[in-house]
Order: structure tokens, then sequence, then C-alpha cells
């Protein structure tokens, strides 16, 4: 065996020891689980997928990555030991958010679907042929308490026409991560004034391709770390980048970082990167 593929199974034998794969995060001394809860932000070549693990080991998948993207997905999905998901979440319905969420259905054993309210009409007909889980409209401006320790704020829109969800992802209300699934100066305007706390983790809206994400949004909710998806033929926009680096913001780019795994329980969050 060659010392790449040596290096390459203790690498993930660390991550599946950090994530914890089908078996939980972690467990205490004394055998019980410990409340803790843990995000994947998924490397794939071409589209967006985070898989979270709740603190009752509920799994969600946000997103599902381009078509062209489905082997790297499953690949992903398997290395970690996930067999089943619990709820996925489309906050668009572009192909570098949706398109997979059919083989997930089959192969995955999805239980809920979460959209948009607006595009509950537009997913039933999308997903009209063979088994699919049930399907549940999330509103804008609206709580959903997922579980004990877990919440979902869901933010206003700008899109009129193509139905989309941002959302804040609080875990034992202090550690909140931003899904952001479109931006503009506008929309940035109309989410601070639902008073956002501060962030520990920004997933960048339309994979940085725009100069959007502006400096007086990002110094006001003060993200720790910022991830940055990766969509085939494009780029993320050099100004963005810099406007990230110059607010201290720890920037993943999936493309060069690799896949970006952060365990957290109620007092802290640790974060590494891995290449599957």
């Amino acid at each position: 065996m060659d010392m790449k593929r040596i290096l390459g199974g203790l690498l993930f034998a660390f991550v599946l020891a950090f994530f914890g794969g089908e078996q939980g995060l972690a467990l205490t001394e004394d055998g019980t689980e410990a409340d803790q809860a843990g995000l994947v932000f998924f490397d794939l070549p071409n589209g967006e997928a985070t898989y979270l693990r709740l603190p009752s080991q509920t799994s969600y998948l946000i997103g599902t990555g381009a078509e062209d993207s489905w082997p790297e997905l499953k690949r992903r999905l398997k290395r970690l030991q996930i067999q089943t998901i619990d709820v996925l979440i489309l906050p668009r319905f572009d192909k570098e958010y949706s398109a997979n969420a059919e083989r997930l259905f089959e192969q995955f054993e999805v239980k809920k679907l979460v959209v948009p309210q607006a595009g509950l009409t537009l997913a039933e007909a999308q997903f009209a042929e063979g088994a699919k889980p049930e399907l549940i409209g999330w509103d804008h401006e609206a709580a959903y308490m997922i579980e004990d320790q877990v919440q979902i704020q869901t933010l206003p829109t700008d899109h009129a026409l193509l139905p989309s969800l941002s959302f804040v992802v609080s875990f034992f209300d202090r550690h909140h991560f931003l899904f952001a699934a479109e931006s503009s100066e506008s929309i940035e305007e109309a989410w601070l004034e639902r008073s956002l706390p501060a962030m520990t983790g920004l997933k960048v809206a339309e994979f940085g391709v725009g100069v959007e994400t502006t400096e007086p949004f990002l110094d006001a909710i003060d993200p720790q770390v910022a991830i940055v998806f990766s969509k085939k033929n494009t780029i993320p926009n050099g100004q963005l980048l810099e406007r990230l680096q110059e607010t201290w913001i720890d920037t993943y780019q999936t493309r060069q970082n690799g896949s970006v795994i952060i365990k957290l329980n109620e007092d802290d969050y640790q974060l590494v990167t891995a290449h599957f």
C-alpha cells in the first residue's frame, strides 16, 4: 500500500472519529450521548450540499449539488457512514441546489422534504413521479424549533419569481450559521432589521460570484468563518474574497480547502478540513 493511501486512510479514520459517522458525534465517559452537533460543508465540484447532525442524531441535508456532482456526493455520504437522511432542505430549485433530490429519496431514505412555502406547487410538479418524502413548506420570517437545542429562523427574500430560502441555524442558543441563498444590498438591509446575532459561520450566497455581501453587513453579523461552495465554470469574486480577508474572517473555499467539518457543543466548536 503506497504512502498516499495510508495517509488517506488515517485522515478518514480521524474524520470519522471527529464527526462520529452513523454512530453519533460523541459519547460521554459513561457511554451516554453527549450534547454535540456537527456540520459538513461538502467539497462538491459543482453545487451546494451541507450535512447537519443534530444533538438528537437527527440528520439534515441542505442542498444536493448539481447532477454531475452525484457520484461525489454519494461517495462523501458513504465515507462518513451516512445511510439515511431524515430531512432534506432545498433552499433553491436551481440545479446546483436540487438536481439530486430524487436520487437521495431512493438511496438514502429521505423522510421529509422542506422547500420554500412559495415553492410547494413547483416541488409537487418536479417530484411528481415515484416515491417521495413528506413535503413541507417553510414560510419566510418564521421560527422553527426543530428540536430542543436547535432552531431555524427563516429570513425575508428578494426573489419574486424563483422561490428561495435563506435562514439562520442556531445550536444551543450560542452557535449561529447563516445559510444565505441570495445576496444584494437591499436584502442585507432587510436581514439586519431582524437583529441578527453574531454568526459563528456564514455560507456565502450564490457561490461568491457576485460582489455583494457588503462590508457593513459583514461587520454587523461578524462571522468567525465563511464557506464558499464551488460552481462549475465560475470563480468567486476577488473583491468579495478580499473583503472577507480584510474583515478577519477565516474563509474556506471548498474547491481549494476541501470539505469543512465543524463539531460543536454548548461551549465551543472545532473545525477541520478534509479532501475526499
